[in-house]
Order: structure tokens, then C-alpha cells, then sequence
């Protein structure tokens, strides 16, 4: 055969949540495979000539050719060129090639955003997904775990650190799921995992709000689990100790541990939030305040808590928050957050287990994705 393929439609670099390039060449030649431009028996292009052909790098050609292979459609023979080994009927147009699970906890504005950004890429893989929602009941979600379905070949999992969660997702491993952490990882497990970078996010907000009040910045949250939490309470210590603030712990206020208010309180998760703000307010006194909430949903306790006692937000209390959910412009004072880009991390987080399952990813990764602070009214003075 020619070993110029002369592709159609060129396979061009596109930016952010758009096809990766591998799944394009990959499209680029099974199409050509199916039509019978390249029939049974012949041999492709060895991979340095495609690799000239479509502008992309070994690893890119690499990754299209274990796509094709899988699907039954060429051969890879070491030291060989690939030879084509089927032209039809390897599946309909309209069937999956593989089904994955996105496991939540419930349908709030968090894991919705996420959903997004997932049900994008499997869309644009011909990937079914199945959105399986807890309720907000966390046996519920355990159960999800150990029994995703047979037809699961993975799941994208946001995890807490509880023994029955941990026990599950290791279980669900160890049978041979591939499994993918979203927004936090579980310590010593051995998984994918896509996060935003919650010490910038911390850092970040709890810097702008320093520079803003020259105030020092209480922070409220949960401090131990999930190790989202972790991070940022370091990065909110970080941008503290550089304003001098060196001791810290008497501006952190600890509120219960999200996972055990999961397993106890998981029917009024927000409610639990109000009162959390409610115990600062009644503990915490200063003329003005300046906080760093955990998460959107503690910012919005801490704005009901601000009704309670005749605080006013960007007058008397000054606060910022994590993750830019749809409400935070819409609360009576529009709350300054910190954008976790959630679309993106949910459309990543499929792309690495898509890869995972199909072997182009030999050892779990650990993707960090940039945050962008969103600066509105309650930081600022009025």
C-alpha cells in the first residue's frame, strides 16, 4: 500500500476539552479500515512515518495503534508494521465500547458541574455512563461501590477516607475495576486520581482577603478529611504566615469531620453548616471578620449565621470561598470564590480512566488542574 495516508481531514491540535489527539488518528483510521481503503492483510504505516504524517509524537501513535488492536482491527507485531486484520462489523455504529460508573453522593451543584465535564467526554468516546446518585445516604453509596454491575469496566469515585469507603473502592480494585478518584485521593490506595490544586485555592483566596482587610483570615472547615481539606488548610497557613501571622492555630475553626457528618447527618448536611457558623459567631468575637470558608456551602451557613446575630457581609464581615458553584453570584452579597474549573476535572477524570482501562496508562497518575480566583463583593469593603 502507499505508505502516505493522505488523511482527509487532518488531525490538528485543539485546545482544552476537545478529542485527544490519539482518539482522533484513531477515528482518522478506522474509518479508512471500515470503508476498505486499507483492507485485510495490508500493513499500515510503520509508527515513525505516521507520526510524521499526523504531526504528533511516538507516544500519540503508540496510544491509536493499542486503541485500534483492542477493537480488533489491526495487529501490532513487534519489530513489524501493523497489519490490518478486520474491515467491518466489529460494532454497530451506535454501540459502546465500554461502560464506566460515576459514583456521588448526591446531586448538588458540586457533582453536577463534574457530571458535566464526564458525560462530555463520554459522549465524544462512545463511552456509556451510567450516573449513579447515593441520595445523600452514605450506606447507599458504599453499596454503589461493591456493586457497580457487571457490565462496569470502571469507576470514577468521589472518595471519603471512612473504612467502609476504603474497604469498598479496594474491593471494587482488587476484582478488577479500574477505579478513578475525583476532587481527593485515599491514602495508600493505589489509584488515578484528578483534583484541582486546593493549596493554590486556599492560598489564594486567604492572600486576596490578607491584602483586601489586612485583617487576619479565620479559616472554617474541616481540617483532617478528605485530603482536599488538608490542602487547604495548608495553603490558607501559607498565605497567613507570609502577612506574619505565624501562629495560626487560633484562626482555624474546626468544625466536625465532613465524612462523620456523611454517616450521621448525612439527611441535613446544610443545615449543619449554618449551625457551624452559628458556633463561630457565638465563640469568635471581633469587630470585624475576615474568613476563608472551607467550601461555597460553609460561605452560604456563614451568610445565614450573618442574619442571626446583625452582621452584614462587606461591612462587618468579609469572606471568600471554594469552588464557584452556580449560587455564590446569587446570594445577597455576591461571594467572592475560587473557580475549581469542576467541568474539566470531571472531563479529565473520564479521559484517565478511559485510558486506564484500555492499558495506555501502565501506572496511576495524579492530575492537579489550575484554579482561577473570582473576586465579587464580600471580600471587598463597600
Amino acid at each position: 500500500m502507499d505508505e502516505n495516508l493522505n488523511p482527509q481531514q487532518p488531525i490538528t491540535r485543539t485546545p482544552k476539552k476537545e478529542q485527544p489527539l490519539y482518539e482522533q488518528i484513531r477515528r482518522h483510521l478506522s474509518t479508512m479500515i471500515e470503508s476498505g481503503d486499507l483492507q485485510p492483510g495490508a500493513n499500515l504505516p510503520g509508527k515513525s512515518s505516521l507520526a510524521e504524517q499526523f504531526n504528533v509524537n511516538y507516544r500519540t501513535i503508540n496510544n491509536a495503534l493499542k486503541l485500534l488492536e483492542k477493537e480488533g482491527l489491526i495487529k501490532c507485531i513487534p519489530n513489524k508494521k501493523p497489519v490490518v486484520i478486520k474491515n467491518s462489523g466489529h460494532r454497530a455504529g451506535n454501540d459502546k465500547i465500554t461502560s464506566i460508573s460515576f459514583i456521588r453522593m448526591f446531586a448538588d451543584p458540586f457533582s453536577v458541574s463534574i457530571s458535566k465535564g464526564i458525560n462530555e467526554f463520554a459522549e465524544q468516546n462512545n463511552i456509556d455512563c451510567i450516573i449513579s446518585d447515593a441520595d445523600n445516604d452514605y450506606e447507599k453509596f458504599i453499596d454503589s461501590i461493591k456493586h457497580s454491575g457487571n457490565d462496569i469496566n470502571g469507576l470514577l469515585i468521589i472518595p471519603y477516607e471512612m473504612p467502609k469507603c476504603r474497604q469498598a473502592v479496594l474491593d471494587a480494585i482488587n476484582s478488577g475495576i479500574e477505579a478513578v478518584f475525583i476532587d481527593r485521593i485515599i491514602e495508600g490506595i493505589e489509584a488515578c486520581s484528578v483534583c484541582s490544586d486546593h493549596y493554590s485555592a486556599a492560598y489564594q483566596a486567604t492572600k486576596h482577603l490578607l491584602q483586601e482587610q489586612g485583617l487576619p483570615v479565620y479559616h472554617i472547615g474541616t481540617i483532617d478529611e478528605p485530603s482536599s481539606c488538608r490542602q487547604w488548610v495548608k495553603g490558607w497557613r501559607t498565605a497567613m504566615n507570609e502577612f506574619n501571622y505565624t501562629e495560626t492555630e487560633k484562626y482555624l475553626f474546626k468544625v466536625g469531620s465532613s465524612e462523620t457528618e456523611l454517616a450521621t447527618h448525612s439527611d441535613d448536611y446544610n443545615k449543619s453548616h449554618i449551625e457551624n457558623a452559628k458556633n463561630f459567631f457565638m465563640n469568635i468575637k471581633e469587630e470585624k471578620y475576615s474568613i476563608f470558608a472551607g467550601n461555597d456551602y460553609v460561605a452560604r451557613g456563614v451568610y445565614y449565621a450573618c442574619e442571626k446575630f446583625g452582621l452584614k457581609i462587606a461591612e462587618d464581615v468579609f469572606i471568600a470561598g471554594i469552588s464557584n458553584l452556580p449560587f455564590a453570584q446569587r446570594l445577597s452579597v455576591p461571594l467572592t470564590s475560587v473557580d475549581q474549573n469542576l467541568e474539566k476535572v470531571g472531563y479529565e477524570s473520564a479521559k484517565i480512566l478511559y485510558e486506564k482501562m484500555l492499558g495506555i496508562l501502565p501506572k496511576p497518575i495524579h492530575r492537579v488542574l489550575p484554579v482561577n480566583l473570582i473576586v465579587r463583593e464580600s471580600s471587598l469593603r463597600k
